[in-house]
């Protein structure tokens, strides 16, 4: 079978013989683009603040107002306790 993906063309291996990977290992190794690579794990990281968490504590803070008519800071501060 040949190897049509990147990610299966260029793996990293750890110390302990186990393989990881991903968009930057292949852009970095695979394409040989390092700044890219760079770039790329920058935007995901600056990404990570504000894709996934704030959309879902939004949520929870508009359905606890909706539902009990609680003011949108006390889930905010609720969440981010057991988040925290």
């Amino acid at each position: 079978m040949p190897k049509k993906f990147l990610a299966v063309k260029c793996p990293a291996t750890g110390k302990d013989g186990s393989f990881f990977g991903g968009p930057m290992y292949y852009m970095k190794y695979g394409l040989n683009m390092p700044k890219l690579a760079a770039f790329y794990s920058f935007c995901g990281f600056l990404a990570s603040f504000g894709v996934g968490n704030m959309v879902q504590a939004n949520s929870v803070a508009m359905a606890a107002q909706t539902l009990w008519q609680v003011p949108v800071l006390l889930p905010a501060i609720a969440v981010s306790f057991f988040a925290g």
